[in-house]
């Protein structure tokens, strides 16, 4: 009998769960002839001397393949860490605990929309900056000015304006379009950002650049397309624009957002937030926001279910299918059988965007520690897994959400210091494009 591949997210981990614990002869030849993937060599010999940890790796074991250099070791403490988490940047549960379980520091996560918000968070740490926020928060003092101790940050990622940041892994800023919706419609998906500004563009939610990295990301996008005309692009768009004060409120404006878990969301509503968190949802979004709050997660209702919402949605003239948010959305918003994403990035509108981490202007211990923790192999691995990165050490996507999901287009180009030094000017522009009448 020929065993049948295995399709859904779900199916994969727990193979690959089955893979690294050793599974019998008999299940392993199943699974290999089903998907071939191969044991991890970072198994331990004998897996029930530890406990598993997400991510495959005993406790215990330092997660790193003989031959290859020493990675970090975090530092081991007491104590409460502070957290600032950049709007858009993901760091699930599940694997913030393995941070207390190998360290002994205990993780306090507060969200902030950008790195001007820094300046009242009064975090231990910061994760979730792009270069930009980096260099903003270097600037402002809000970030430590010199390199961590225990950490470097991988080979060719150093920012110069920054010294205090770590690469920690990849996640582009994209245009993602509803995939179901525009199926519903019969239209196909969006492949330029000319095609966002046509008269006839699908609308479009973007978190208000002014206040999020997410939406000032989008505004740079724009700039490298448009060589800089960024005021006339948006003012032949804003008729299908919807600006909103946060990132996850773009998200939840969004047609896709049905499909996301409820989890996701209660546990944002749980995370204190500064600055634009504070915010009301704008009254422009009317019963938009309201109608398309995910009333579904990805193991309830069935495809029939999704399908007629997907068609309530496409008669609305409200719906908006389109949003700009981070890559990693991919792996929130999956079907019901979760082998494919309703989320589709549209290449052309991604700008690369790779993650640090850095400490707050005092360096503690709880600082360092959460730095080299989130370096380590096995962190690197669990993030992987749960598709919140992709990750800066390529020898762990194997197998993981961020391989099937988050493997960039190689057309997306890197963002050079001339962009980034007329971020200022092109946020003006965006203002001023949507003051046009």
């Amino acid at each position: 009998m020929i065993a049948q591949p295995l399709k859904t997210l779900a199916e994969r981990l727990r193979a690959m769960s089955v893979l690294r614990v050793g599974a019998s002869a008999s299940a392993l030849s199943l699974i290999v002839a089903g998907c071939s993937p191969s044991v991890s060599s970072n198994a331990p010999d004998n897996p029930f001397d530890h406990a598993i940890l997400p991510g495959g790796y005993a406790a215990g074991s330092d997660g790193a393949q003989s031959g290859q250099s020493a990675e970090p070791h975090p530092r081991k403490g007491h104590g409460e860490v502070t957290l600032a988490l950049i709007g858009g940047a993901r760091l699930p549960e599940e694997v913030a605990q393995q941070f207390t379980a190998e360290t002994g520091f205990t993780l306090s996560v507060v969200e902030v929309e950008s790195a001007a918000d820094l300046e009242h968070a009064h975090a231990d740490v910061v994760a979730g900056l792009d270069a930009t926020d980096a260099g903003s928060a270097a600037s402002a003092g809000t970030i430590a000015s010199t390199t961590p101790e225990d950490t470097r940050t991988p080979e060719g990622t150093e920012l110069p304006q920054a010294l205090a940041g770590v690469a920690y892994g990849r996640d582009d800023v994209c245009v993602i379009a509803d995939s179901r919706w525009f199926s519903a419609n019969a239209l196909p998906l969006p492949t330029s950002l000319a095609e966002l500004s046509a008269a006839d563009a699908p609308k479009l939610s973007v978190p208000d650049p002014k206040v999020t990295s997410i939406g000032r990301s989008f505004t740079q996008s724009i700039g490298m397309a448009t060589n800089g005309t960024v005021d006339d692009w948006v003012k032949n768009a804003q008729h299908a624009l919807t600006v909103t004060p946060t990132a996850a409120d773009a998200i939840r404006a969004w047609t896709g957002a049905r499909v996301i878990p409820q989890a996701y969301w209660t546990r944002l509503a749980l995370t204190p937030g500064i600055g634009a968190h504070d915010s009301p949802v704008p009254g422009d979004l009317g019963d938009t926001a309201a109608s398309d709050k995910p009333a579904l997660s990805t193991s309830e209702g069935d495809s029939a279910g999704h399908s007629s919402r997907a068609e309530e949605d496409a008669a609305s003239p409200s719906s908006i299918p389109l949003v700009v948010a981070p890559r990693s959305l991919a792996t929130l918003a999956l079907n019901n059988s979760g082998s494919e994403s309703v989320a589709a990035p549209i290449p052309a509108t991604c700008v690369k965007r790779i993650l640090y981490v850095a400490s707050g202007p005092a360096a503690s211990d709880g600082a360092e520690s959460f730095i080299a923790w989130l370096s380590t192999r096995r962190t690197q691995r669990s993030l992987a897994v749960a598709g919140a990165i992709d990750p800066m050490n390529e020898d762990v996507r194997a197998d993981t959400a961020a391989q099937w999901f988050l493997t960039a287009d190689p057309s997306v180009g890197d963002l050079d210091s001339a962009a980034i030094e007329a971020t200022a000017t092109w946020g003006e522009l965006w203002a001023r494009g949507l003051a046009a009448h």
